[in-house]
């Protein structure tokens, strides 16, 4: 339990800290290095918030049918990838590769690690009150995320530093593939993706009558499209 307890409040520390810097790290390398216009900072960042949209329920069948303890590796490492892409890519079509890949990742972790570290503890009431002291510790976290890759832009370049939040988000992956238990995960009773595959074919039967969803699937197609063509030569 206490090395449970242990990887989940350095994981929480390790990935507020990184991710912290890392937003504002990547935008003035968008506005500085890259000098992308404000129509293509605003599709950056449509594009990965559609790609969380889309991705919160796939990535939830991982942490439900087969392992949270997968799920929250997965974030690290994925997030780990294109943390790094963005530091180090300029053609914009790989820019917004990038952002779906972090946005991809991010949903890998949503709820598994609460659940996680719940199933771990064997207790609902001491995992609440780690979640909760660890939300205090990732304040302070973020502060210092921000100072310290800052300090290593102003010391080294703005590339150099927003790649280190990735290195640093690959490393502790590849910790958490060594140290991190998962002993009281129990599945998710049901047939998985199949299951998963019939839900969304109902939900699709469903949504084609309601208009409002009908007028968001074409934004999202308008979006898809205007980042596409910004993103050509």
């Amino acid at each position: 339990m206490r090395d449970a307890a242990g990887i989940y409040m350095r994981s929480g520390l390790i990935m507020r800290a990184c991710r912290t810097a890392f937003w504002p790290l990547l935008f003035v390398r968008l506005v500085t290095e890259v000098d992308l216009s404000a129509l293509q900072l605003v599709l950056l960042g449509t594009v990965f918030e559609l790609t969380i949209l889309v991705s919160e329920i796939p990535t939830g069948v991982v942490a439900d049918i087969y392992s949270r303890r997968l799920s929250v590796i997965l974030t690290f490492l994925i997030g780990g990838v294109a943390m790094i892409m963005s530091a180090l890519v300029s053609p914009y079509w790989l820019l917004v590769i990038s952002q779906v890949l972090v946005g991809f990742a991010s949903t890998f972790e949503t709820g598994a690690e609460t659940a996680w570290i719940t199933d771990e503890l064997g207790s609902a009431e001491e995992a609440e009150h780690l979640i909760l002291q660890r939300g205090q510790y990732q304040l302070f976290a973020g502060i210092v995320g921000v100072l310290g890759f800052s300090l290593l832009a102003w010391g080294t370049t703005l590339s150099t530093a927003l790649a280190a939040t990735g290195v640093v988000y690959l490393l502790w992956g590849g910790v958490l593939i060594m140290t991190m238990p998962e002993n009281n995960f129990t599945r998710t009773e049901g047939e998985g993706w199949a299951e998963f595959v019939g839900m969304l074919r109902g939900g699709f039967a469903e949504a084609k009558g309601v208009a409002a969803l009908r007028i968001l699937v074409t934004v999202i197609f308008i979006v898809v499209m205007l980042a596409a063509l910004v993103a050509l030569p």
